[in-house]
């Protein structure tokens, strides 16, 4: 895999272990002013900090990061971080949402498949049995 496939295998993680943190933390994070309600996104300086605990391998990358963009929303923006979570978290929640409803509705067809599999096997079952019975009127008027 190449170093590219690595980094944006990297940043799917961290943003999702970002969403993870923040949504167990996030009344404590509003409440601290770390991310107000009137602003669209945490203090990135937070947000990297614990980015590089979350995601181990991302501290060095900050430290990198840090030496060509001295702007914690600069850095934020390359590590795919630069975001609103509470929009993420919602968005995220959609989706889950789409995939649950998606998966009842594929299940439902399977259910209606096997209901279709058991009409033919008990609509076969009634043509064996006028077909024995048939046979049977055959053999009895022989």
């Amino acid at each position: 895999m190449s170093l590219i496939d690595n980094f944006d295998d990297l940043k799917l993680r961290l943003k999702d272990k970002w969403l993870d943190y923040y949504e167990a933390n996030q009344s404590w994070i509003a409440s601290t002013g770390i991310h107000p309600n009137d602003r669209v996104h945490p203090y990135y300086g937070f947000v990297l900090g614990v980015a590089s605990t979350i995601e181990p391998e991302v501290a060095k990358l900050i430290e990198l990061f840090a030496r060509l963009y001295p702007d914690v929303d600069n850095i934020a923006v390359v590590l795919g971080i630069y975001f609103n979570p509470r929009v993420e978290l919602r968005a995220r929640a959609e989706a889950a949402k789409d995939i649950q409803e998606a998966k009842l509705l594929t299940s439902g067809e399977d259910d209606n498949s096997e209901d279709k599999q058991i009409e033919e096997i008990k609509v076969d079952d009634l043509g064996l049995d006028i077909l024995r019975e048939e046979a049977s009127q055959l053999i009895n008027n022989s």
